[in-house]
C-alpha cells in the first residue's frame, strides 16, 4: 500500500511539474515575442538620408509629425546634376509605418505646385542643372505612438531636354527606419 501512495504521489508531481513546464515556456515565448516586437522599433540602423539616382540626387531633409492632426510632413530635396529636365514627376502612394501599417499620401506639394491625389504626385515640373527643387509629402492617419517610419519608397520619372516626349526615364529610391520628431 505504502509504494502505491508513494508511486501516487510521485505521478501527480510528476503532472504538477510537467504543466508548469508547459506554462513556463509559453510565457517564455510571450516574452521573446514582445522583445521582438520592440526590437523592431527600437533597435535599428541609422538611415541613408541621401542617394545619387543616375544624375538626380534626392536628399531626405526632415520628418516632422504633428500631435493635432496626427500628420506626417516628410520635405525631400532633388537636385539635377546633368542636363536640364523638363518634365519631372513623382509617384508616391504610402509610408509602411513600425508594425507594418500602410498609411496613404495625403498631399504632396511639388515645387509650387499641390495636389491631394495619390498615384503620380503633382503636376510636372522643370527641375534646371544645380537647382534644388523641394517637395513635400503629408501623410494623414498616422498616431503620435509611432516612433519610426520603417519604409518610405519613392518612385519618380523624368523626360531629359532635347530628347523625345516618349523617353522618359523612371527610377526610385527607398527610405528605411526614419524617426518622426512630433511637435
Amino acid at each position: 500500500m505504502k509504494n502505491k501512495l508513494i508511486t501516487l504521489l510521485l505521478m501527480m508531481a510528476s503532472y504538477s511539474f510537467a504543466h508548469d513546464c508547459q506554462t513556463l515556456e509559453a510565457e517564455n515565448q510571450t516574452l521573446i515575442n514582445q522583445i521582438l516586437e520592440r526590437k523592431q522599433v527600437v533597435w535599428f540602423e541609422p538611415f541613408e538620408n541621401e542617394f545619387q539616382s543616375n544624375q538626380i540626387n534626392v536628399k531626405l531633409l526632415k520628418v516632422v509629425g504633428d500631435k493635432k492632426t496626427q500628420t506626417v510632413k516628410m520635405d525631400v530635396l532633388f537636385t539635377n546634376k546633368g542636363v536640364n529636365i523638363d518634365k519631372m514627376i513623382t509617384k508616391v502612394k504610402s509610408i509602411i509605418q513600425a508594425g507594418g501599417d500602410e498609411v496613404l499620401l495625403n498631399k504632396v506639394i511639388f515645387g509650387s505646385k499641390e495636389n491631394t491625389n495619390s498615384g503620380y504626385s503633382g503636376a510636372y515640373v522643370k527641375l534646371l542643372r544645380d537647382k534644388p527643387l523641394k517637395c513635400t509629402y503629408i501623410f494623414k492617419g498616422v498616431v503620435p505612438e509611432t516612433k519610426v517610419i520603417i519604409a518610405f519608397p519613392l518612385s519618380f520619372k523624368y523626360h531629359k531636354e532635347g530628347t523625345q516626349s516618349t523617353q522618359f526615364i523612371e527610377d526610385r529610391v527607398l527610405f528605411n527606419d526614419l524617426l518622426i520628431d512630433w511637435k
